[in-house]
């Protein structure tokens, strides 16, 4: 008869979490949103909130960050650089032997991350497709520059979006924008 309660408790705080729209989906629409990147922070926050120790946190990231790439049909792998540990969604391109472009958001900055998703979701919705391979990658590491080894070392550029927080809603779409025109 335990069983019953456990049930009735996991039910209950799904069900709370969809009322309030935790994890609602984003649109996957063509263009980036600033709506959409909203939609990503509120379901990271969501995932990442309250006293949790570091690690945990950043699973509860990496697990929100694995549904929406399965979502998007990207594969991922967990990579280990210079000691680093990597977690990478690949846009496979058309052509091979083309330095591949690699976007990079560290796992304390969910803006950073919300960003990255919303270039994903542009470039899985663009005709053609970009001719070389497009790493998504995220790591504990504040800056870029230190995860560019193994299977990033050849990508150029390494684009980071920074400062993202700073922006009104234009504006992260505009500079959003452009750094996905960077990456084709």
């Amino acid at each position: 008869m335990r069983f019953i309660p456990t049930t009735a408790l996991i039910v209950a705080l799904l069900s709370g979490l969809s009322s309030h729209g935790a994890f609602a989906q984003s649109s996957f629409g063509p263009e980036i949103s600033a709506e959409d990147y909203l939609q990503h922070m509120q379901n990271l926050n969501a995932a990442t909130s309250g006293k949790t120790k570091a690690g945990y946190a950043e699973s509860l990231g990496q697990s929100y960050l694995n549904y929406q790439f399965v979502r998007l049909g990207l594969s991922t792998e967990s990579i280990t650089c210079n000691g680093t540990a990597l977690y990478v969604a690949k846009l496979p391109g058309t052509t091979q032997n083309i330095p591949p472009v690699v976007y990079y958001a560290p796992w304390q900055q969910r803006n950073q991350i919300a960003a990255v998703l919303e270039i994903a979701e542009r470039f899985l919705t663009q005709q053609p497709r970009p001719k070389h391979n497009v790493y998504f990658a995220f790591s504990n590491k504040a800056q870029a520059k230190n995860v560019h080894c193994g299977l990033l070392k050849k990508a150029e550029p390494l684009l980071q979006p920074n400062q993202v927080e700073t922006l009104d809603a234009m504006a992260l779409v505009r500079y959003l924008n452009s750094l996905q025109m960077k990456g084709k």
